[in-house]
């Protein structure tokens, strides 16, 4: 409809305000003391969707999505999803920990979508095919590692392996190179962004609501 669509270029300019903001403070005014860390010693886990196999329950309550799901740095989902029962969600969410501020990211087949979970995810987990980057906000802010990683997604993507399907392996995430700016910045960054990811947020919950 017109009001999604609106809402849809909405949230691509918010998005892009966020970027223009980040690439302003630590891409251009970049201090060469800052300290750079891999990636998973500025996280508390880096994980993927499940590997074994699953069963389905066609009508469950619950969803198991893949990497198809992550579009343009929003999460799809439709009726037609894989479908779970309650403790096959539970058993993978306690592999997982899948909670809002973790960061998604796409590392089989289709690599490099990735996404930030602003909003709780109660009722879905993930196949193997999405990487879950959990930060530990003593280091580093979900929002400050979201850009980070948008603005070096290129650097990200030259490291998958693999000719027939491409592949991102959860060892290579965690060495990436993460640069943590003073803490003030950062968290002064935070403060002036959260405000745009809560308005694409509910603008995404409006979207649902229309469709």
């Amino acid at each position: 409809s017109r009001f999604s669509r609106q809402n849809r270029r909405r949230n691509d300019n918010l998005e892009q305000q966020a970027q223009a903001l980040y690439k302003s403070w630590f891409i251009d005014n970049y201090q060469t003391e800052w300290p750079e860390y891999s990636l998973d010693e500025v996280t508390l886990k880096i994980t993927d969707g499940v590997h074994n196999t699953v069963i389905d329950t066609p009508n469950g309550e619950y969803y198991l999505l893949s990497c198809k799901n992550i579009k343009n740095r929003r999460l799809n989902m439709s009726s037609s999803d894989r479908r779970i029962d309650e403790g096959t969600f539970n058993k993978l969410r306690k592999r997982t920990m899948l909670s809002k501020g973790d960061i998604l990211l796409s590392s089989v087949g289709t690599i490099g979508e990735l996404m930030l979970l602003n909003d709780d995810p109660h009722n879905y987990e993930f196949q193997r095919s999405v990487a879950i980057i959990k930060p530990n906000p003593e280091y580093i802010s979900s929002y400050y590692l979201y850009e980070t990683l948008i603005s070096q997604i290129d650097k990200i993507t030259n490291t998958a392996h693999g000719a027939v399907q491409q592949c991102l392996f959860i060892s290579d995430i965690a060495e990436f190179p993460i640069t943590i700016p003073n803490k003030q910045a950062m968290d002064e960054f935070t403060k002036i962004v959260v405000p745009l990811f809560e308005m694409i947020t509910a603008n995404e919950q409006e979207n649902k609501r229309l469709s």
